[in-house]
């Protein structure tokens, strides 16, 4: 193993202990790999802070403002309250419902964009419910997933994709919530959730390092040496399991 590759795992095994921990807030971890990864040479400023002009990071902001357009207008309210008076407050046949309305939306529309409206509907839901948000989350990402495989027109939406970039839709449908009158300048910076965009754009960078260095490779290697005997679906499996236990 190489210096860099210790101080590239050092890196990454000191901000996992700090996210187990939560000694320190999860934005300020991200912030010290960005500081960490460039003061130790791994690499170079411009690559260090990449991560807050990627396209991932700017769509994520902009649904958080498309998501709270939907939130000051009543329309996420009114759309849990609809919901809530066909299923009722019993958890299995919510998730049937929700899964049921966002599979039809996204049967039509971009997957991304049914998510982002329907979010701060079904956290509305869950609260009104008295579950946890989370319960109907999954749910909902899933139902988005298969509706958008169901009908040409969900296909034709990730095929627009690269007429169109998702990230320049988003960032659109976040202007027109100002243009609009459906939020504020202020609204619209209060409606994004700081913490999480500084958090994926300064851990972004990591993966760069971890390429870099070499280590994704060994780690590839590793894991194909383990598991290959067993077949591509076991070395799926353990992709799977490895990525469940980092998250």
């Amino acid at each position: 193993m190489t210096l860099e590759m210790g101080l590239t795992l050092g890196i990454l095994a000191t901000a996992i202990l700090l996210f187990l921990t939560e000694r320190l807030r999860v934005d300020v971890v991200a912030l010290g790999v960005v500081i960490a990864l460039m003061l130790s040479g791994l690499l170079p400023a411009q690559d260090a802070v990449a991560g807050f002009a990627n396209p991932v990071v700017l769509t994520i902001a902009a649904l958080f403002i498309v998501g709270g357009g939907v939130v000051q207008t009543g329309l996420a309210g009114w759309i849990g309250r609809r919901i809530l008076s066909i299923a009722g407050r019993s958890e299995a046949r919510l998730v049937v419902v929700v899964m049921a309305a966002v599979a039809l939306l996204s049967s039509i529309l971009s997957s991304r964009g049914t998510v982002a409206v329907l979010l701060p509907a079904i956290v509305s839901l869950a609260r009104s419910a008295r579950i946890s948000p989370s319960r109907l989350l999954i749910p909902l990402s899933f139902g988005a997933l298969l509706g958008g495989t169901l009908t040409l027109i969900g296909m034709l939406a990730l095929l627009a994709a690269n007429v169109l970039p998702i990230v320049t839709v988003s960032l659109l449908g976040a202007l027109a919530m100002i243009l609009t009158g459906c939020l504020t300048i202020d609204e619209a910076y209060g409606a994004v959730d700081w913490k999480s965009i500084v958090l994926i754009a300064g851990m972004l960078p990591k993966s760069t390092a971890l390429e870099r260095v070499g280590l994704v490779r060994v780690a590839t290697q590793g894991l194909i040496g383990l598991l290959g005997g067993w077949g591509p679906l076991a070395v799926l499996a353990g992709l799977f399991l490895f990525a469940a236990l980092l998250t």
